[in-house]
């Protein structure tokens, strides 16, 4: 059986859609929402189906890519990145080579290609969160909520 993604709503529950029957049903998720680990539950339906649900706690939708592009840091230091997954708010990245300028607080561009049929450039500001080896997770800077870039990322995310 595959694992589905499900969102956690503001008000602790989730909706879910049996892909047997189609019937579904809105489930309280309290007990779930505040958790330190990650929730996989498996969901049975009235029809008599059963199917695993990875209960997602994030308020943005993250989708897994592979997108090739650079970050940019002070004095226009760049290098080479891949895109390990992206949401409306931010990006997890991988980096080729070490670099001074990223460190949790700084900030930097990014630039990268989405893989939609425009091919659409990407270029944002962004902080970086969190730092694991070559893991770089960071949050976009936006001070006009409706760029271009906003919207083609937004479109690129739509499952």
């Amino acid at each position: 059986m595959k694992e589905r993604k499900i969102f956690i709503t503001d008000d602790n529950k989730f909706v879910i859609v049996c892909p047997i029957c189609q019937k579904e049903e809105t489930v309280n998720a309290s007990e779930y929402k505040e958790a330190n680990q990650v929730a996989r539950i498996t969901y049975r339906c009235k029809c008599g189906h059963a199917h695993h649900v990875l209960l997602e706690r994030r308020k943005f939708y993250r989708r897994e890519t592979c997108l090739h592009g650079v970050c940019i840091g002070e004095e226009n230091i760049m290098t080479g990145m891949l895109v390990k997954d992206l949401s409306l708010v931010g990006m997890k990245f991988e980096i080729e080579n070490t670099q001074d300028f990223i460190c949790v607080g700084k900030k930097l561009f990014v630039e990268f290609f989405l893989d939609d049929e425009h091919k659409t450039l990407i270029r944002k500001e962004a902080v970086i969160k969190i730092v694991s080896g070559s893991l770089i997770g960071a949050e976009f800077c936006g001070e006009e909520p409706d760029e271009p870039a906003d919207s083609a990322i937004e479109s690129y995310l739509i499952p």
